[in-house]
């Protein structure tokens, strides 16, 4: 199973369950994955259904960037699908936190390959065509 994401990765269509910490420890790391996030379009937390709660909680990333996929994208267009990232009130970024139980303020013009990339497990296993070691810099 590919390494796309501590809990659900829509590109791939890939549902992830059971992802141990360790699992993450021996990959990228805690400190290096995603886990939550502030997101003003979130559905209720509550959802018995798994296609509404993979579009409506949390994140999803795509192989490609698009205006409402991005970090407080917006878009008249915007599907349900696109509405799965980050979203805040906040100017210029998002409050997020990582596996390791830290939290920080990710900036919205991170780029879309460095943020597809801290939403994996483990970059190098995951179904993203683009694979790089993310920096503090790129944060």
């Amino acid at each position: 199973m590919p390494a796309n994401g501590v809990f659900l990765d829509l590109w791939s269509n890939t549902k992830l369950r059971g992802v141990s910490s360790a699992y993450i420890d021996s990959h990228d790391g805690s400190s290096w994955t995603l886990l939550l996030s502030e997101n003003l379009d979130a559905g209720a937390w509550d959802s018995q259904e798994s296609e509404t709660a993979q579009t409506t909680l949390g994140f999803v990333w795509h192989e490609a960037a698009g205006a409402a996929r991005a970090i407080n994208g917006r878009s008249a267009t915007a599907t349900a699908d696109d509405l799965a990232r980050p979203s805040s009130n906040h100017g210029q970024g998002v409050h997020v936190s990582f596996c390791d139980g830290s939290t920080r303020f990710l900036r919205e013009d991170i780029d879309y390959d460095v943020y597809k990339q801290l939403m994996t497990t483990f970059g190098k296993g995951s179904d993203d065509s683009v694979n790089r070691i993310v920096f503090d810099s790129d944060l």
